[in-house]
């Protein structure tokens, strides 16, 4: 009988950055998408103080559980960052409980790395690099010097991007990292396709046909050319409205949201442009689902949640033009020039209109069992 094959996953709840959570969830789903002889077995890590619900929901059958305080107290991460900028590496780490752990995915910063059988870090994007005024200065120092840390002891680092792993190269020429690019895709629990979406109306204030932007509500996700071009369509399409949803909260820019929510003071949108903070994962999918189309405007992305939620989706999705968008959408014409509002607006007109149709070839259940086992090459591969 062959042994059953073994990963580890580091799983952490964070409200402030949910697509990080939605990452190791899309995992374990993938998964469990497996036949059951390839189904490897998951050790899971995760802080005593992680609801775990999302994941014991996703019923996969063979995972083992093993909680620990493994989450840095601010005083140590303020002592780390210290360290880090004064001589390049942290002062204390945090030991994974057990004697060896097989196959470690992904390693944070603070995770030591002693009783750790292969592992590789992760890095989404380099978003700070491309918009560093969205950055206070230190922190783009600490991220920079994570990045320097990385390839100075040539750690393995998986990249959520063809464009991101070109990154590393193009800012560390120098480095000679073993590099893998996972292209993760997005699956979810069928039950939202039940939700009523006439109770969802009633119950968010919908009152007919809309749009739908689903961001967190940071500034490189840039939801003000969408209101700026939502705004110019009103006199042509006067019923239609505009849905936002997301945690309305950037740390880095606390008054963002206000900005935006000013900006539809002002111009009279208010019934047309609806907030909705952040809502049930079903939900946001059954909206998305029954919207016009899903408006995606970001500056920077590592890999986008919401791109692969509308290939899930199968619709129509209109997205800014960067290069992962481009990676993650190679049949699709729905482009727009990010700081250009009119040519948003070009865009979401010629879908209304319908002269343009969404189109593009994706078979999600393919997709899904071909991540699946990416994701386990990426320590199984004979190559590697």
């Amino acid at each position: 009988m062959v042994e059953r094959k073994q990963v580890a996953l580091i799983y952490d709840y964070d409200a402030n950055w949910i697509g990080g959570t939605y990452y190791i969830l899309n995992i374990i789903k993938a998964l469990g998408f497996l036949p059951d002889a390839e189904k490897p077995q998951i050790n899971l890590y995760h802080d005593h103080s992680d609801l775990l619900t999302d994941i014991i929901d996703i019923n996969y059958p063979y995972i083992n559980y093993i909680g620990f305080n493994y989450k840095p107290s601010r005083r140590l991460v303020t002592v780390n960052n210290i360290f880090l900028l004064l001589f390049g590496k942290e002062l204390a780490t945090v030991d994974l409980p057990g004697k060896s752990v097989q196959n470690f995915y992904y390693r944070k910063f603070y995770i030591n790395t002693k009783n750790i059988n292969k592992y590789y870090c992760w890095i989404p994007d380099f978003q700070d690099l491309y918009l560093p005024h969205f950055f206070k200065k230190r922190e783009l120092k600490l991220r920079f010097l994570h990045y320097k840390r990385m390839v100075d002891k040539q750690e393995p680092i998986v990249f959520s991007s063809q464009s991101a792993l070109n990154d590393l190269d193009k800012f560390f020429p120098q480095n000679t990292n073993h590099k893998k690019v996972l292209r993760f895709v997005s699956t979810s629990n069928p039950n939202f396709k039940l939700l009523s979406i006439a109770d969802l109306k009633v119950k968010f204030g919908i009152k007919g046909d809309y749009l739908i932007t689903s961001n967190q509500f940071w500034r490189h996700k840039n939801h003000m050319v969408v209101l700026q071009a939502f705004e110019a369509l009103t006199n042509e399409f006067p019923d239609i409205q505009l849905v936002l949803t997301g945690k309305e909260y950037d740390h880095r820019d606390p008054n963002y949201t206000q900005d935006l929510k000013e900006y539809v003071r002002i111009n009279n949108l208010d019934k047309k442009v609806l907030f909705l903070g952040f809502i049930d994962r079903e939900e946001q999918l059954k909206l998305m689902s029954d919207s016009i189309a899903v408006i995606q405007p970001s500056l920077f992305e590592g890999w986008s949640t919401v791109v692969e939620d509308a290939k899930f989706l199968n619709k129509c999705i209109i997205c800014s033009d960067i290069p992962v968008h481009r990676e993650q959408l190679p049949d699709s014409t729905l482009f727009f020039n990010p700081h250009d509002a009119t040519d948003l607006k070009k865009q979401i007109v010629a879908v209304l209109n319908k002269t343009i149709v969404f189109n593009i070839n994706y078979d999600h259940q393919t997709a899904v069992i071909d991540f699946a086992r990416n994701f386990l090459d990426i320590f199984y591969d004979k190559q590697v």
